[in-house]
């Protein structure tokens, strides 16, 4: 693998992170059956109480191996039930613990035979595990610095998160909370993703999810306005260190602009969708590529 084409996850806002309480669980597996529509429970935090009251909760490869709902089950303080883990591509989804799935797989199988003293200890220290994992390796903001550790950019001071179309994108929208927790307003994300600010009042009942987890996360006082209207020059002048395009198949805005006034390692691209993408020209041209899905 070049060491410009580096794998990436999903990852869950910091906010979203449920206390851990394992002794009021009453099931021991979730009701919700991913792909069974009927299962699914609106809004947010009925769907949140459903996987904080269960043991485990199926999850499995959807439209991609990486999927929104493994972080959502870690979240609630769940242990995800990973049915085909072993199938999945090494290159892809490597923030999650697979020898913890491996484990909590086994876990279930004991204790569809009985819940006892023994397996219950087990559980919790389980639990207690994925919750570790988590906080250090899967939260936006964690997702932030890694993006920043692996393009050689972390004494960056201000970055520019450039978007070809403002629709859902569990990658971008993940990936931009993270970079908003850890910068502030000196990541500059253009267009607004109004979609994920706390004070938009948008109907999100067509976007993905119906915006659960996703929607909602970050302050306004975490945006500077004014730099839209300035932004064009700003690339001229490199304001910015570092420039990030937050899905590069869903359009590229100023592209030429910013391929002459930055050196091509201080460009970024996000690759989030289900299936492998293209990416060599983009690697000849010498930016680094964060792919979600590699086979």
């Amino acid at each position: 693998m070049s060491r410009q084409l580096i794998p990436i996850s999903f990852s869950i806002p910091e906010g979203r992170l449920e206390p851990l309480d394992i002794e009021n669980k009453t099931q021991l597996l979730s009701t919700i059956v991913p792909g069974r529509f009927e299962t699914y429970i609106y809004p947010e935090k009925k769907y949140y109480e459903e996987y904080k009251k269960s043991f485990f909760a199926r999850t499995h490869k959807k439209g991609g191996w990486d999927c929104m709902r493994h972080y959502e089950i870690l979240a609630c303080g769940c242990v995800p039930l990973f049915t085909d883990i072993e199938a999945a591509p090494h290159k892809t989804m490597t923030h999650l613990p697979r020898n913890l799935l491996f484990e909590a797989r086994e876990l279930y199988e004991e204790m569809t035979r009985g819940i006892t003293d023994e397996n219950m200890e087990k559980y919790k220290i389980l639990c207690r595990q994925f919750r570790f994992h988590t906080e250090q390796f899967l939260t936006s903001r964690r997702m932030a610095e890694y993006v920043l550790s692996m393009a050689n950019a972390r004494g960056s001071k201000k970055v520019l998160f450039l978007s070809g179309c403002l629709s859902a994108d569990y990658l971008r929208c993940l990936t931009l909370i993270g970079f908003k927790h850890l910068m502030g307003a000196d990541c500059h994300d253009y267009p607004k993703l109004s979609h994920l600010y706390k004070d938009h009042n948008m109907d999100l009942g067509g976007m993905w999810g119906k915006g659960i987890t996703y929607e909602h996360n970050i302050e306004q006082s975490a945006r500077d306005n004014e730099l839209d209207s300035t932004v064009e020059d700003d690339i001229r002048a490199r304001k910015y260190d570092i420039v990030i395009y937050g899905s590069y198949t869903r359009g590229m805005p100023f592209y030429d602009l910013v391929r002459e006034h930055y050196p091509a390692d201080k460009v970024i691209l996000l690759g989030g969708e289900d299936y492998p993408l293209k990416f060599e020209p983009y690697i000849n041209n010498g930016h680094y590529y964060f792919l979600r899905e590699i086979y």
